[in-house]
């Protein structure tokens, strides 16, 4: 572990790394839509940029949720934080799928924008509700960051849902 702006280095990086990469799959899809758009292999392309675009940062707050959510004694604790990560993605690939391939994948990208600004906007309440308010309340720690790099998320997520909306 290094220190702490090193790490937050790191969580840009990789922030802006996938923003390039997502970005890069967007516009991909909406070059290629107007010919291929009935495609089997578009579709999947789409279902699997919906998977990993939208799906797998509702995975990550899953896990978040999990972490917050199981009890500190719970036998195998770990796994099934790590079981709740994989089971919310392959969920959000499902949801994806049936979307895409019933021919509305707009109403699939923006079901998953809302359901990730839910999570990620109500894993601040959650973490009140379920750490000691003592422990909440007192300096700032890794949890707090967690909330509101989770908040500010949840914050983008809504505005780009209320943005597919609008379209």
């Amino acid at each position: 572990m290094g220190a702490l702006p090193l790490r937050w280095l790191y969580f840009i990086s990789g922030l802006v790394g996938s923003v390039m990469m997502s970005g890069g799959l967007i516009l991909f899809l909406m070059k290629h839509r107007a010919k291929k758009r009935r495609t089997f292999l578009f579709r999947l392309a789409e279902t699997l940029t919906i998977a990993v675009t939208t799906g797998l940062p509702l995975a990550c707050l899953a896990y978040l949720w999990a972490n917050r959510l199981f009890w500190s004694d719970l036998p195998d604790r770990s796994l099934f934080e790590i079981r709740s990560f994989f089971i919310i993605w392959a969920l959000s690939l499902i949801h994806a799928a049936v979307r895409n391939f019933t021919g509305r994948p707009q109403k699939g990208w923006n079901e998953q924008c809302c359901v990730f600004a839910a999570f990620a906007l109500a894993l601040c309440p959650l973490d009140f509700i379920t750490r000691n308010v003592n422990s909440f309340l007192s300096g700032f720690d890794v949890y707090k960051t967690v909330d509101l790099t989770a908040l500010c998320l949840g914050a983008i997520a809504l505005f780009i849902h209320r943005r597919l909306i609008a379209l």
